[in-house]
C-alpha cells in the first residue's frame, strides 16, 4: 500500500491504523512517502512498523511514483493521507485481480459525517462510476488514488503517473482502459475508504472547482466527457426515493457550477 503524505498530521494517524489493522488480507507492506512535510506528520509516521521514504519534490504523484519505485509487491493499492480505510477495504479491493483479465480496480469513498446532503451525493457518485465503467468508453473512464489497486506489471508497462498538479490519476486509469481494454477496470463499491477532508457538502463543491479547473488543463491529453444527459436523468432518479429527488438536484446543480467556474478558471490561470 502506497500512501502519499503532506502535512497530515491530522489525520495520518487514523489513517496509518487502519491500514495497519486491515482483515483478512493478503500479506502486504505499508508505504509512506513525506512530500516535503513541515507539520511533524513525517516523524508522526516513523512511529508506525511501516517504510516511510522521503520525495523532497513537490508534487502527490511524484510522490507515488516513488513509493512505487520503492515497493516490492506484484500489486499497487494506493489511499491517501487523509483517507481512513475499513477493516476488509484491502481484502475487497483486490479481489477482483484473481481474474486475469482484470488489471485495475476502484473502491468506493465514504465521508466524514454521513449528513443527508453528503448522502444523496455519495449515491449518486457510486451509481455514476458503476455505469461509466458499464457503458465501456475508455474516454469516460476516470478514478482516483485514494482508492486503486493495479498490477504492478500493468503499472510498470502503462505508467508511471504524470507528474502534474492534479488528475493524474484519472489519465492513467484512462490509459489501462485503453490499453488493456475496458474489461480490465473494475469497480467494487463495497472496498471503501473515508475521506476525512470532505464533512460537508461545501468542501465537495470545493474539489468539484479544483477538478473542473484541473479537467480544463488537462484537455489536450484526455477528452473531458462524461455520460449522456439521459443516463445522468436515470442516475437521478434511481438514487434518491421520489421526495429527495428536488434536494438531489439543486445539490448536482451547484457541482455542476462548481465545476464550469473551475474550468473558466483554468483557462485563464497558467498550465500546472
Amino acid at each position: 500500500m502506497i500512501v502519499p503524505f503532506r502535512n497530515e498530521r491530522r489525520y495520518l494517524e487514523r489513517c496509518v491504523e487502519a491500514l495497519l489493522a486491515q482483515q483478512d488480507a493478503p500479506q502486504y507492506e505499508v508505504v509512506l512517502v513525506d512530500n516535503g512535510s513541515t507539520d511533524g506528520s513525517g516523524g508522526l509516521a516513523r512511529r508506525f512498523p511501516v517504510r516511510v521514504l522521503t520525495e523532497p519534490a513537490r508534487g502527490s504523484y511524484r510522490a507515488r511514483n516513488t513509493g512505487v519505485a520503492a515497493a516490492t509487491g506484484r500489486i499497487l493499492a494506493f489511499t491517501d493521507g487523509d483517507c481512513v480505510p475499513e477493516p476488509g477495504w484491502l481484502r475487497t479491493l483486490v479481489a477482483p485481480l484473481d481474474d486475469p483479465h482484470v488489471d485495475l480496480v476502484l473502491g468506493g469513498r465514504l465521508h466524514t459525517r454521513d449528513s443527508a446532503g453528503l448522502r444523496l451525493l455519495t449515491a449518486y457518485d457510486t451509481a455514476r462510476m458503476g455505469r461509466t465503467l458499464a457503458v465501456a468508453r475508455p474516454e469516460d473512464y476516470y478514478g482516483g488514488t485514494n482508492n486503486l489497486a493495479v498490477r504492478r506489471s500493468v503499472f510498470d508497462a502503462v505508467g508511471p503517473f504524470e507528474e502534474i498538479d492534479r488528475r493524474a490519476d484519472a489519465l492513467f486509469v484512462k490509459q489501462v482502459a485503453r490499453v488493456r481494454g475496458p474489461a480490465a477496470v473494475s469497480f467494487v463499491p463495497e472496498a471503501r475508504i473515508r475521506h476525512l477532508e470532505i464533512s460537508r457538502v461545501r468542501d465537495v463543491y470545493r474539489k468539484k472547482f479544483t477538478y473542473g479547473r484541473s479537467a480544463q488543463r488537462t484537455r489536450a491529453r484526455a477528452r473531458v466527457g462524461g455520460l449522456p444527459l439521459r443516463d445522468r436523468i436515470e442516475l437521478w432518479r434511481e438514487t434518491a426515493a421520489f421526495r429527495e429527488r428536488p434536494a438531489l438536484l439543486v445539490l448536482l446543480a451547484g457541482g455542476a457550477l462548481c465545476w464550469s467556474c473551475g474550468r473558466v478558471a483554468g483557462q485563464v490561470s497558467r498550465p500546472d
